[in-house]
């Protein structure tokens, strides 16, 4: 399959929050009209994809992740279920304490990662600025954190958690006041590091490096910068570096059209795939600090991707309507999301 391939997937699905490949070849997608999709990948290279389930979620999913060999979706709600892959239905393993106004909302979980060393924990973030550790065996929270809450990060306005991602040492903790937080995984009570990327424009995405020296992150104004845990002058100089992607140049004003980074993925040999409002998935050495291709760019926006060994998953999603100069403008003319997979090279 040396090409992208279309997924069978319900009528006019809606925009694609989260997808993730596993290793054990299950490709799940959640979109924000209440679905989950399951995939078997297990035959991808033959060109041969089954959808194996379409799973209705009480409320919208916003994220997932693998771990223990089973599936877990975070909701807007705060809840978090775990996919029931014999009888394909969602179980809450985890719900919130009273909630208050609005906080179906500010509860909400934007992000779920693993712990390498301990398979029955789980960390998801909330956009209310905390995050939790979850023992999934016992089904319930283990401590919380309320990120930027000293050194005057967040003082003037509270920080939230856009991002974030787990290596085997390190949680790096993305925030709206483009700080990143670093937590050890044996305390994650405060961390051990706060730092300033120096990036003018709000963060996207975030990837921990495979060899759990660094991490990735991109932006809303067509940046990446690769960042080392090291902050020695030494380090910095020889790894450190920002580049600028997913832009065009128009050459009828002679101006730059500068398109979200929405989502990054990366090999196990640091290989890095970017993708961005502009339908593009790139392919980088960051060793060389060069692109290496292009994939043809789809006609809407590749709002996420997910790669596991060989197999590139993407979904696009119609985002026209962040740039709706109203919330009572129409949006019925949406483009329907798809899904695709590919064998890379």
């Amino acid at each position: 399959m040396s090409q992208f391939i279309e997924l069978p997937s319900p009528h006019a699905l809606d925009i694609v929050s989260d997808l993730k490949v596993a290793p054990t070849h299950q490709l799940i997608v959640t979109s924000w009209d209440n679905k989950v999709l399951l995939y078997d990948v297990s035959c991808a290279k033959a060109g041969k994809v089954d959808l194996q389930a379409v799973l209705e979620s009480s409320e919208t999913p916003l994220s997932l992740v693998f771990t223990g060999g089973s599936a877990f979706v975070g909701c807007l709600d705060g809840t978090i279920n775990q996919i029931d892959q014999e009888n394909m239905k969602l179980h809450p393993i985890y719900t919130p304490g009273p909630l208050g106004p609005d906080s179906d909302i500010s509860n909400g979980i934007n992000k779920i990662c693993r712990v390498e060393s301990d398979e029955n924990a789980l960390i998801a973030s909330s956009f209310n600025g905390t995050f939790r550790v979850l023992d999934i065996r016992q089904h319930q929270e283990v401590s919380r954190t309320r990120v930027g809450s000293d050194a005057g990060v967040g003082a003037a306005r509270p920080a939230k958690i856009f991002t974030m991602d787990s290596s085997r040492d390190v949680l790096t903790v993305g925030l709206s006041t483009n700080h990143i937080e670093l937590y050890d995984l044996r305390n994650l009570t405060k961390p051990y590091e706060r730092r300033e990327l120096g990036l003018k424009y709000q963060i996207k995405d975030l990837k921990c490096l495979p060899d759990n020296q660094g991490f990735v992150v991109s932006t809303v104004d067509g940046r990446v910068s690769l960042e080392c845990y090291d902050l020695s002058p030494e380090t910095q100089a020889a790894k450190r570096f920002t580049f600028k992607c997913h832009r065009s140049h128009n050459k009828i004003d002679g101006v730059d059209e500068v398109y979200p980074v929405n989502s990054l993925a990366l090999a196990q040999d640091g290989t890095l795939y970017t993708s961005g409002g502009d339908g593009a998935v790139c392919v980088w050495d960051c060793n060389k600090r060069k692109r290496i291709k292009m994939y043809p760019k789809f006609s809407e926006s590749v709002a996420k991707i997910a790669l596991q060994d060989d197999l590139l998953a993407v979904a696009t999603s119609d985002d026209d309507f962040v740039r709706a100069r109203r919330l009572s403008d129409p949006i019925n003319t949406r483009v329907p999301s798809k899904v695709f997979v590919r064998v890379v090279e």
